[in-house]
């Protein structure tokens, strides 16, 4: 019981010692000043333009192969499905929004007209979320997705906030998909485009730096039974220096045109973790 007793206060010693020499260095840049290192590639590589004091830094050469492996290898795999499944790829549809009208599910495959059942070619998604991601850092975001046939473009944009040091990133991408699976309670999609991040600072707190890099993606969209909705998505890529991975999920529920949601997502700019759950309104037009 004593060897017990004195393992926990050595455990505790140890927490208690990292938090009071370790986190002060980490603290002194914070988490976004930390993750913002991370893309340019050096703890003190912030390097004016002129008068300006903005940076603006692309994928380095090691980015460049990243983003050309990536690339390769999303365009390999759509190519691939096209080919093998080119005589099933036909005229699918989707409905205004999920369960529509008794619909179930949200792909309209190949509808039999005499059913009339609802349909379209173009599909338009948006939404809006936020979460507290611990460290004093806060997140909001936005998104919007425009379909047509089974091409997507997609933008999702999320703002960064560290209190009090007033510190502030924006980090998002910009990518283009393809559904290699649309059935009647699933999509699945691939693709990839650019990740970016725009500094948010206000001037007099340092130099604005910003950066662009490559980014595969996929995501898989699951409506099972009315009115649950269930989304996940996976991204890998660079930016600048920083390799970065996202990995999210959710789950909502459908009211009309529009889903409440809730789920947890996993994200990083390099070594720096951006981990924290997720609340959100998506409306589906």
């Amino acid at each position: 019981m004593d060897y017990g007793v004195r393992a926990v206060v050595a455990v505790v010693s140890l927490v208690v010692a990292w938090g009071a020499f370790v986190s002060p260095s980490v603290a002194s840049a914070g988490k976004l000043g930390a993750a913002r290192e991370q893309v340019s590639g050096s703890a003190s590589s912030a390097s004016g333009s002129g008068s300006s004091d903005t940076s603006w830094s692309s994928s380095d050469s090691s980015g460049a192969s990243a983003g050309d492996a990536i690339g390769d290898a999303i365009g390999a795999a759509i190519a691939q499905a096209v080919a093998e499944h080119s005589e099933r790829l036909g005229p699918s549809r989707v409905a205004a929004y999920p369960y529509q009208d008794g619909l179930a599910g949200y792909v309209v495959r190949n509808p039999d007209r005499s059913e009339q059942r609802p349909g379209k070619r173009w599909a338009l998604r948006a939404e809006v979320e936020g979460a507290y991601l611990g460290d004093r850092v806060w997140r909001s975001a936005v998104g919007v997705e425009a379909s047509v046939w089974r091409v997507t473009l997609r933008n999702d944009t999320g703002f960064y906030l560290e209190q009090p040091r007033r510190d502030a990133l924006y980090l998002g991408s910009t990518n283009v998909m393809f559904a290699l699976v649309m059935r009647r309670h699933a999509q699945w999609r691939l693709g990839g485009g650019v990740n970016y991040m725009v500094d948010g600072r206000v001037p007099g707190q340092g130099p604005r730096e910003h950066a662009l890099g490559v980014n595969g993606t996929t995501s898989l969209d699951l409506m099972p039974i009315r009115p649950l909705i269930v989304s996940a998505r996976a991204d890998v890529g660079t930016l600048h220096a920083a390799p970065t991975y996202a990995l999210r999920w959710t789950a909502g529920a459908a009211l009309r045109r529009f889903e409440l949601y809730g789920g947890y997502e996993l994200r990083g700019v390099g070594r720096v973790p951006l981990d924290g759950p997720v609340l959100g309104l998506r409306g589906w037009f």
